[in-house]
Order: structure tokens, then sequence, then C-alpha cells
């Protein structure tokens, strides 16, 4: 379990809720399942994630999402309102507004993805009773099961519906509040009953083979983070912990050297690495693996990943069946490693994945007869011979690469002012150490003199500002950062998110003393990616039947780059092995044509939702249910292509049109295009483009 530090570096406060909202569904929910069955799980927590669980227990924490939510909706300001009907939707829209009649009203009320500069527009016709129960609707939606049944009042303003009162909202207020302080003590007693393994990951997170390699180079700084992380596991559940997952399953020598450095005995990756490090048939992930005096294991990919993306679209009952299938489908006397994200994949399960929680542990806890018998990841990594490993390959749980967090231009940037900021502080330290020993080099006195001032206060306050310094450079090392940069993702929390990293930057320069960099007060992200849009340069003329495109059927096409449905929280599990990530679209003569490229081999188990506006008209299409005779020809091979026909739709020459196209699994909106608001184009004509060509 993971989530990046939100707290603002300057203030502490929380920018973004996602671990109090977590506390209240996902964290309680894993761990009330944990203590209802007799199966034993490997729990993994990120270092910052601890920490900031340790506030909320303490009642330190400081939430900015949630001063607003106590705050009254008729004491909203303009830009408040807007911020409430902005991201009070910030659910997994198909399971927990689309089922919900006043949640549902509220977001048609709202519209499905309006440009951001609408926001404050649409929020003066919202009533203050509409507010409020959109922000007790929000609550209620990141309430999980085990907050459910532990809390009547969850179920009794679910039923309630609508009309809710300041009572209401203060009563799942405090729901939310007992959850957060309840977490860390939940998995305390697992733990305490040896129903958990607890496992950890870097302190904030951080790409160990790009800090202890490229393009840090620095393998103290992953040292650092790996033992930080060990120690605050220690402090908070009292057991030491033995194995860690790397952040993103994230290894390479000089990662699993920094391991083995910090006094871990096993970590564990992803089967990509290991059959890119060997060769050898795929049964070989069954097994552990030594490398460098730590014992490795790697998770079989497709079971994981079935769990986190797959069976929340299919019943029960067959997910259970499917999971055992491929589990025995090993070799007998293999272990299956699974391991997959503890808190996002729930949201698009029915009732947060409590049915298909309950009969997956049920059916793991069978007893002495059972064909199938789970066990702690620690103890299989450490049990009975391992084979050594001769060559380690670099890589992650994604495409056993790193591309998710370099390459890209703006990652590239962000990875510059971090190496950049690390060199200031490396600089700054040594000219002080130069300083101190020169004072001590003339005499014998001011030697003393200096031990004392290092022995008082203000030595003190200096060494806390330097402790600080790093800190906050430690937090700009993580790995949340280099995902949400450049266009492999789209948040609409991005820019939170770049000012976040930012921010920490900037604190780092600040504690050391020093100058913070001009170019530490701009966004790392540009315009162009906030946009992802390019619009046709001329007409085009595709076949639509052909499988294969001629190199000039959509040269001169625009271009839209795929991003998550504005509000999907659920976007990083989604998109994370998105295979969707660019839309072409143009007109010829008599259509407005669409080709939609992909890399995936199963493809066509997602299904198109497009929205086509023009004047006051709305079309809707969905593909492939609408394809035929009517206006719409589809053609789905080795790329999703498909046309709509002007005229049939009304759409009349020099007329400014609108679209929108959603890329749909079940019932989660897996990548959109654009990422938020409409793509706008005027229907060309072929007078029209020859007046261009003889202009």
């Amino acid at each position: 379990m993971h989530q990046p530090d939100y707290r603002v570096a300057e203030t502490g406060i929380a920018r973004m809720p996602w671990v109090r909202l977590h506390a209240a569904r996902s964290y309680t929910d894993m761990a009330s399942v944990f203590g209802w069955f007799d199966v034993r799980h490997t729990v993994n927590f990120s270092g910052v994630l601890l920490s900031q669980l340790e506030e909320l227990e303490c009642g330190a924490a400081h939430d900015a999402w949630f001063d607003l939510l106590r705050k009254r909706p008729e004491d909203y300001d303009v830009g408040e309102r807007a911020w409430a009907v902005r991201n009070l939707f910030a659910v997994n829209r198909g399971r927990a507004v689309k089922p919900v009649p006043r949640y549902a009203q509220l977001f048609e009320k709202r519209g499905e993805n309006p440009h951001e500069e609408l926001f404050p527009q649409i929020a003066r016709g919202f009533r203050a009773t509409e507010l409020r129960d959109l922000q007790v609707l929000f609550l209620l939606a990141w309430c999980g099961f085990a907050a459910e049944q532990r809390f009547p009042v969850v179920r009794a303003l679910k039923k309630k519906g609508r009309g809710y009162s300041e009572e209401d909202r203060a009563a799942l207020l405090e729901v939310h509040d007992a959850c957060a302080r309840g977490v860390l003590e939940a998995y305390r007693a697992l733990a305490r009953n040896h129903r958990i393994e607890v496992t950890v990951s870097p302190f904030d997170h951080p790409i160990l083979p790009l800090i202890a390699g490229k393009p840090v180079h620095a393998p103290s700084d992953a040292v650092t983070a790996l033992r930080r992380a060990g120690e605050i596991a220690h402090r908070v559940f009292g057991v030491r912990p033995r194995g860690v997952w790397p952040s993103e399953g994230s290894v390479s020598p000089e990662a699993v050297e920094a391991i083995a450095d910090a006094g871990f005995a096993f970590a564990a990756s992803d089967e990509g690495v290991l059959l890119k490090s060997i060769e050898a048939p795929r049964s070989a992930i069954y097994r552990p693996y030594e490398y460098h005096g730590v014992r490795l294991v790697f998770r079989d990919h497709e079971i994981s990943d079935a769990i986190g993306f797959r069976y929340a679209q299919m019943g029960t009952l067959d997910a259970v069946k499917d999971f055992f299938r491929r589990v025995e489908a090993a070799p007998k006397d293999g272990v299956v490693f699974v391991m997959l994200d503890g808190e996002n994949p729930w949201e698009a399960y029915d009732d947060n994945g409590r049915p298909f929680l309950e009969a997956l542990s049920s059916s793991l806890s069978g007893g002495e007869g059972a064909r199938v018998c789970a066990e702690l990841i620690g103890d299989a990594a450490m049990r009975g011979d391992a084979v050594a490993l001769k060559r380690l390959h670099a890589g992650s749980w994604i495409d056993a690469s790193f591309r998710i967090w370099t390459g890209h231009a703006e990652k590239n940037r962000a990875w510059d002012a971090v190496v950049a900021a690390r060199q200031a502080l490396m600089d700054e330290e040594k000219r002080r150490e130069t300083t101190e020993t020169e004072r001590a080099q003339r005499s014998e006195e001011k030697r003393i003199c200096s031990r004392k001032e290092a022995s008082g206060a203000g030595a003190g306050a200096d060494e806390e500002r330097w402790r600080a310094a790093w800190e906050h450079l430690y937090r700009a090392e993580g790995s949340d950062w280099f995902w949400w940069f450049g266009d492999d993702f789209d948040t609409p929390f991005a820019d939170d998110f770049d000012a976040l990293f930012r921010g920490h930057l900037r604190a780092a320069y600040r504690a050391a003393g020093l100058l913070v960099p001009e170019a530490l007060e701009r966004p790392i992200r540009s315009a162009v990616t906030r946009l992802a849009v390019r619009p046709p340069e001329r007409m085009i003329s595709p076949d639509m039947s052909r499988d294969i495109d001629g190199f000039y059927d959509w040269r001169g096409a625009g271009l839209a780059v795929a991003g998550a449905a504005t509000g999907e929280s659920g976007g990083t599990m989604a998109l994370a092995t998105r295979p969707f990530e660019l839309l072409e679209f143009g007109f010829d003569a008599t259509r407005l044509c669409f080709r939609l490229r992909t890399a995936a081999k199963e493809w066509r188990r997602f299904s198109l939702h497009m929205r086509l506006r023009i004047g006051a008209s709305l079309v809707e299409i969905r593909l492939p249910d609408d394809a035929g005779p009517g206006g719409v020809e589809a053609h789905f091979a080795r790329t999703a292509k498909w046309s709509v026909r002007c005229d049939d739709v009304g759409w009349r020459v020099g007329e400014r049109g609108a679209f929108s196209v959603e890329v749909v699994l079940g019932e989660a909106v897996v990548s959109r295009f654009p990422a938020t608001g409409e793509i706008e184009l005027v229907r060309a004509s072929v007078e029209k483009e020859r007046e261009d060509w003889s202009a």
C-alpha cells in the first residue's frame, strides 16, 4: 500500500485527501477481511504512507479537502463552490455515481467533463442544499463495506439518499475521522496475532535503480530510503521487517546491493524481470532465487493483474474459479507469488470487492484438504534452497523497464531538477565541512569554541534544518511525481503533483540556506501536455475496410493523446496497462473518420462510447453495438476504425461541432480523448480544402 506525501512542504497541510479517504475504505476493508478469515497475508507499506497514517492516528493531520468538507455550503465563496463541483465526483463513476440516483442527478447537472474555466459558472447553478448532498454523497462513496458494517449511520445515510442535514454531514465526518485514527491499530493487531507479515517499500517510494544508478547516481540515497522505511515500520508495528517490495517492483544489481546493505533478507519483483534475466520457460517464476545475498521472488504477472484489472468485470464465482484454475496450472511443487495494489482495484468491484474477497479468502482457508494453501511471501522466499542468479535485468513490473518514469522531456526536466538540488546540497555540505576544518586549524581555542557551539541550541537548530533539507530532497526523489509527468497518464490533479514536487525542491534549498532556482517557480508540465490535442491539418482519405492502412491514408489527421476521465480516482490502476494511447481523426468529403491505435492483444474486450455534439443536438454512439446501417461504419481488426456520415447526423459544412471518445472496460472508463472537455471541429469541405491549397 502506498500514497505519496500530499503534505505541502511549506505548511504541512495535505493538498489532496487520498490517504484519509482510503483509510475509510480500502485500508479498513482489507484489515477487516484479513481478520475474518484464517489466511495469512503479506502487507506492504511505503514509509511515507506510514508517516501520514501516524499523523492521522494522533489527530495531527491537516487536510485541505476535509477543511472544506467540514464547512457549511452556505459559507462557501465562489472558488470553494467551484472546488466542490469540480472535485466531489472523484470516485468510480460506474460503481459510485451512476447507481445512486441523487449523485447521478447532480453529476448530470454538472456535466460530463467541463472545461476548467467553466466550473465557477456551473457552480453558481448549485443551491446550498445540493452542495451539501454532494458533500455527503462523496463521503459516503468513500466509505467501504467495513465502515458501513461498523457504523450504522453509514447505512442510514445511504438509505436516506438525499436532503441531507448539517448533522448528517457531521456524523459522516466523524466516521471518516474514526477510520483514519484506527487504521494502524487494526494492522498492529493483525501483526501481533500473526495474521499478517509487514514488508516495506523505500520510504518516499523512489525507483531504486534510478536513484542508485542513472540519472541520480546516489546509492547512499537508496540505502537511506530503505533503512528509514524499516525504521518507521519497526516503530509502528514493533517488528523489524525482513522483506521489501521495491517501489513498482523495480530492481537492478545496484538496487539489490542497496537492499542488502539496508539489512533486508528478501525482495520481490515481477516475472518479466526474471524472464529477461535468465533463459528459461515461464514455469521458472515459481521458485525463489538469490542475488547478492538477497532472496528474490517474482510475482505471477497474469494472476496478479487479473485481480487488479480484470476480475472486477466478472461474476464473483467465475473470477474465483479462474483464479484457482490459473494457480493449479503452476508446477505442483512451485509457489505462485501473487502481489498487487491493495488500495485501488476494489473500487471497480461490486461492493468495493467484498463478495470477491470473501469468496477467495473462504476458499483459501479450506484447511488441510485444500488443493491450494496460502502462506506468507517471506516464508516461501526464505524456505529451502534458492537458485543463484548470475545476471539480474534492471526493470519494473511495467514492461520490465523504467519507461514510465524516464525518457519524456518533462520527466527528464524533473530529474535534472532533482540532480541539481542534490548537487547543491552536497556542495553546501562540503563548503561547511571545509569552513569548520579551517576554523579548527587556526587555533586550539577556536576548535574548543567550535565544539561548544556545535553542542548548543544554535547548532542543534542548524542540524535540524540540514536534516529537513535532505528529507525534502528525498521526497522529490519519489516515483509518483514522475508517473504523472509526460503523456503516459493523465489525471485532473496533475498540476497538484507538479506543485508538490517543486515545493519539496524549493524547501530543500531554503532549509539549506541556498537560493531557490527561478525555474522551480514554473511548472514542469508544459502547455502541450495539458492540451494533448492537435487539430487536423488537411482532409484525409482512409479506406475504413482495410486491416492495413496506406501511408497517406491518415496523413494530416488530428491527434489526441489518451487521458483519464476527470474524477476517476482509479485512473492510476486503469491506465497502468492502458493499451489505447492515440486517437486520429479527420474529415473526408462526407464523413468524420476515426482511428484508434492500440498495442493490446485482447483489446476487443473494450467498448467505445462517443459523444458527438452539433449545435444543441447530442448524438451518442456505442461501438461495436451501433455499427452498421444508419450512418456509422466500423472496422475492428489491428486497429479500431469507424466513421460517421455527417449528413446523417445533421452536420452541415462550415458548422461547428465537438466530440469526445471514451474507452470502456465493463463499467470503468480507462481512457478518454481528450482528458477533459471536448474536441471542437468545423466540418470541412472539398472546396475549402482546394482554396487552402491554392492560396
